[in-house]
């Protein structure tokens, strides 16, 4: 815009114009080509809070949060931070080193510490207490990845159900989540990709998952939890469980459940030791014939190793009416 003024000023020789403009460029370069708040840095250690530049960053990140474009990047220095959180459209947080450098923890244990928007990402940062770690709202594609989630009321990480659109999909990977009040992972029908996560010591499921979703789940530790490991439905789904280490947890390791609606859910590579009930269990629900858990809907590939689970290892279908 400012070339096209000087052109113009130019070209129908207006000299005191012609002043004026170069003058404008000589003295605020910074003005017209800041980048100063689409990049922000927050650190809890100064004495007062600055412009969220490199050498005078912002004391709080809530305080980052109300001074960054939309669309921002906010970068967290060491510390602890008492504060809940909620991103905005396009915003993306990171912390500094490893995920324990910075540690995010509730103020109001009533509200989620994190609640994410569209097209937000949230990584390297420790997420402590709350209602839940981190809440993903049901018009959000969002991303999760090298974070400590833990200690949280309810789930570690609540998905609201918002249907399969790759434009509401939500990816959590490279995550410790763990002793959270509840599921480790709770979501409803959403489109999902759950990789390389330790889901550990949770009072509920590690993973629950509601019908209708579709979900890749590979490379995941999921031991230890109050519930089962995973809990599924075929419903209308579609599901790949590939190359997991499901153990001790107390209840199944992984549970299936079947109302009569068509889906596909497909395990694989995975290995599933030492749970409380079934390795597997099958449960087909309001039905009064055993259909679509026998190979159909749920295929069981031979390159699972199942073993050493408390009751069996991949149980007959159940028939709950």
């Amino acid at each position: 815009m400012i070339n096209f003024w000087l052109k113009q000023a130019i070209k129908e020789k207006k000299l005191l114009s012609i002043m004026i403009i170069a003058l404008f460029l000589a003295v605020s370069p910074v003005f017209v080509f800041s980048n100063e708040y689409q990049k922000v840095f927050v650190d809890g250690d100064v004495s007062s809070s600055g412009d969220g530049s490199f050498n005078h960053p912002y004391k709080t990140i809530n305080e980052a949060l109300r001074k960054v474009r939309e669309n921002g990047k906010i970068f967290i220095a060491k510390g602890t931070y008492r504060e809940n959180l909620r991103l905005g459209d396009g915003i993306e947080i990171y912390g500094t080193g490893s995920k324990e450098n910075v540690v995010i923890r509730a103020k109001d244990n009533d509200e989620s510490t994190v609640v994410m928007g569209d097209e937000t990402k949230i990584e390297k940062v420790t997420i402590k207490g709350g209602k839940n770690g981190i809440k993903v709202k049901n018009d959000s594609k969002v991303s999760i990845k090298k974070c400590l989630i833990k200690d949280s009321k309810g789930d570690g990480i609540n998905i609201e159900g918002d249907g399969i659109k790759k434009s509401r999909a939500v990816y959590i990977a490279e995550n410790e989540i763990k002793d959270n009040g509840y599921s480790g992972i709770y979501s409803g029908k959403r489109r999902l990709t759950i990789e390389d996560n330790r889901i550990e010591n949770n009072d509920g499921d590690g993973i629950d998952i509601e019908k209708g979703s579709r979900v890749w789940a590979e490379g995941n530790y999921v031991n230890k939890n109050r519930k089962s490991g995973i809990k599924i439905s075929v419903d209308e789904s579609n599901i790949w469980i590939k190359s997991n280490s499901i153990r001790y947890n107390k209840r199944e390791g992984i549970e299936v459940s079947f109302y009569g609606k068509l889906g596909n859910v497909e395990i694989s590579k995975s290995k599933i030791f030492n749970n409380g009930n079934y390795g597997i269990t099958r449960l087909q629900r309001n039905l009064s014939t055993a259909v679509g858990l026998d190979g159909s809907y749920l295929k069981l590939s031979s390159e699972n190793t199942v073993t050493g689970n408390n009751i069996g290892q991949i149980s007959s279908v159940i028939l709950i009416k």
